[in-house]
């Protein structure tokens, strides 16, 4: 073990060194690889290529839709952007503090600000018009109403089509602002609990997948049935409205508060955050509304009140916030199950979920969604102590209360939710921040109901020319907390996704000239208790084994008009072991590197272009597991009131068992077409295709061709519409 660990550690230092002989001024983006970005699908790309995570998205989504106002914000929604350190931040507030902005490219004169950072800024920001060019009047209202339809059409599909809308005002010197959004959805009747031990009529179940008609039968013939126990049964597929998200709030220099849907955040993310910002303090109105590509579904914060004062306190300010949330929430059907005393039989199982069938019988749903199945009460609070504009103290705490809303009085979160297994629990945590210079140094530690301790502490250096960022974890095996959002993922065995781990994180971003920037990752660690009995059968008299993750990107722009990009990513989840013997989800390794290219080859039209490679130690012999990931895109806008857009994806992963699941293998594209009606309304139409592609003829078991696997995968065909309209 200690030789993988070593051998690892020597390569980060070298890269850093390496990194260090430059003369060039530092540049640093959080993210993984720089954003470049046009619009919202750009943004999930970057998701589904494994390039950012699901809080980044997330984040990248929230300031796309609301673009942050370069004049107004603070510094830690500054940090947000893409492409920026605190030194670029700190000399932006410095310069709009002498003189508002009017434009982007005033930054250009900005230290370490140069094209390549407004380019990947652009979308993400705004400047409001000040002076002359302000809206009249303190009471003017600037706003905003977008709208989306969307729907899947294939054979076996009876869903409707899905929407939403949205609609935000706000007043022009921000102090009042107003908002509401709803989506109209494919969902189930609320389930009932039944229990045949309890007296409740048994029923006979038709055994087959997800709903899908199963085979005719033939004469004399009987249907392939079973009887369960313990079940959920609902009325079927329906199609109604969700519960509307709406919010009303204020803003003054002493006071802010908000009454509606809102998401709150503190400190390093370790007690209670789902803010999605880097560094979190505050609320903010929740609007936000994940897409899919046929359908859509509200995210999920908080419904209630929540208020901040702020005061002038002797050698430091003061602020204190309070929360109060109550809300029904929708759940996976996986997440919940009948408590049942450990070890006995079922002792884990989910519920089963059925709806009438044909002949009296019934039919199973799997893989759905639970509509307003739990509800949670929350409420609490945070005081911080700033004793400047990059040092603090603060603490944190809250306390919940969950129940659920299934007829069953001994429903419990399945230990793959989020949620502890218990009906109220609490976390309190202290946060603190210090900052001079070029050093900026972040800590936080909390505590659960359970007294399950987790603490990081988060160390930056911005130095010329390389910027530096070191962090430790600790989460307790059961710290369990369902609003934390800590710098490590956590490791997932069995389901489980309590953080249990341990670990170091290690950065260095260097940007060696005007035209390369390169950067290097590493992450090793390891769980503080076995997630289960089985894992510790698993590992055997290993303990708690070293697990290690290492990234190295490149970045080129040879030209003005062209990037180029490249990484290598290894895992590895046993550095004692290290095998081809081990299947990666237990102990083996994974190795991935792509390469990706952006090219405008005129004024208004951009083509984009990605490739990665993934190679998987899935115990198939001497050979590890391929996966091809092969997409490209083009916009282009020939008419000021017109565009087009249209991406072409492809996976091949071998069709061999992973962990008991089969690699997919399909071919994707769709087009966009545009049209700019005014300069404040917007209306688009999408259509997409996505076509599954067989290996093998599922009768004959024979290997078919390209062409042939396309002619008997399965097809299904999606469009979207948009319309947005600002006044």
């Amino acid at each position: 073990m200690q030789t993988g660990i070593t051998s690892r550690i020597v390569a980060v230092a070298v890269c850093a060194a390496a990194f260090a002989w430059g003369t060039s001024t530092a540049r640093a983006y959080e993210y993984r690889v720089p954003i470049y970005i046009q619009d919202e699908d750009d943004i999930n790309e970057l998701l589904y290529s494994e390039d950012i995570s699901e809080e980044e998205r997330d984040r990248l989504v929230a300031i796309y839709r609301d673009p942050i106002d370069l004049n107004d914000a603070d510094r830690e929604e500054l940090y947000n952007l893409p492409g920026l350190t605190y030194a670029m931040v700190d000399a932006i507030i410095e310069r709009r503090d002498e003189k508002p902005l009017t434009r982007l490219t005033q930054l250009k004169k900005l230290a370490g600000i140069d094209a390549d950072i407004i380019s990947q800024m652009q979308p993400f920001v705004r400047i409001a018009p000040t002076g002359k060019a302000a809206p009249k009047g303190k009471d003017a209202f600037l706003s905003k109403v977008r709208m989306k339809a969307a729907d899947r059409i294939s054979e076996d599909d009876d869903n409707h089509p899905e929407g939403y809308m949205r609609a935000e005002t706000r007043r022009a010197d921000r102090k009042m602002q107003f908002g509401a959004a709803a989506t109209l959805r494919n969902t189930i009747g609320q389930p009932s609990y039944y229990d045949v031990a309890n007296g409740d009529m048994p029923v006979t179940v038709w055994k087959f997948n997800a709903g899908r008609e199963p085979k005719t039968l033939g004469d004399g013939a009987t249907p392939d049935t079973d009887v369960y126990e313990r079940y959920l049964k609902t009325s079927g597929t329906t199609y109604m409205p969700s519960w509307p998200k709406v919010y009303a709030m204020f803003n003054t220099d002493a006071a802010s508060g908000l009454a509606g849907s809102y998401r709150v955040g503190f400190g390093q993310r370790l007690v209670l955050d789902n803010t999605g910002n880097s560094n979190p303090h505050g609320f903010a109105p929740d609007l936000e509304i994940y897409e899919g590509d046929d359908g859509f579904s509200l995210s999920r914060g908080f419904f209630g009140a929540v208020g901040t004062v702020r005061k002038d306190v002797g050698r430091f300010d003061a602020d204190a916030t309070g929360f109060f949330s109550w809300w029904r929430y929708d759940v996976y059907q996986y997440d919940l199950h009948h408590d049942l005393p450990l070890g006995s039989k079922d002792d884990s199982e989910s519920y089963k979920v059925l709806t009438s069938y044909k002949q009296g019988m019934y039919r199973q749903l799997s893989y759905v969604t639970l509509p307003q199945a739990y509800s949670e009460t929350l409420g609490g609070g945070n005081v911080t102590l700033n004793f400047d504009k990059r040092t603090h103290v603060g603490i944190t705490g809250y306390a919940a209360q969950t129940g659920f809303y299934l007829d069953d009085p001994d429903t419990v979160f399945a230990r793959s939710s989020a949620y502890p297994q218990r009906d109220m629990f609490y976390a309190v945590g202290l946060d603190a921040a210090y900052g001079k210079d070029n050093v900026s140094l972040f800590s936080e530690v909390g505590m659960m109901d359970n007294q399950a301790f987790a603490g990081t502490v988060r160390g930056l250096v911005e130095l010329d020319p390389i910027i530096f960022e070191t962090s430790y974890r600790y989460y307790g095996f059961d710290y369990d907390n369902p609003h934390s959002r800590g710098y490590g993922m956590a490791d997932e065995f069995e389901g489980d996704r309590d953080k249990g781990e341990q670990g170091i994180m290690l950065s260095a971003k260097y940007k060696v000239s005007k035209q390369l920037s390169l950067r290097v990752d590493e992450d090793i660690w390891q769980a503080t208790a076995w997630a289960s009995e089985k894992d510790k059968e698993i590992q055997g008299e290993k303990q708690y084994p070293w697990r290690m993750e290492t990234y190295l990107r490149a970045d080129v722009e040879p030209t003005s008009d062209l990037r180029l990009g490249a990484f290598v990513q290894l895992n590895d989840k046993d550095l004692s072991v290290t095998g081809r013997e081990h299947v990666y989800g237990e102990d083996g390794e994974r190795y991935q590197a792509g390469v990706q290219a952006a090219s405008r080859f005129a004024k208004n039209t951009i083509v984009w272009l990605y490739y990665k490679l993934a190679l998987e130690d899935a115990s198939l012999g001497d050979a590890f597991q391929k996966s091809h990931y092969v997409t490209g895109k083009f916009s282009t806008r020939p008419l000021k009131m017109l565009g087009f857009a249209g991406r072409l994806k492809y996976l091949k992963g071998e069709l061999e068992q992973l962990q008991g699941t089969t690699r997919e293998h399909f071919l994707e594209g769709y087009l966009q077409l545009s049209a700019f009606v005014t300069p404040s309304i917007q209306i688009g139409l999408r259509g997409l295709v996505h076509q599954d592609i067989l290996e093998t003829d599922p009768t004959t078991a024979e290997s078919l061709s390209f062409s042939e696997g396309i002619e008997q995968g399965k097809t299904i065909f999606y469009w979207k519409a948009m319309a947005e309209w600002a006044f």
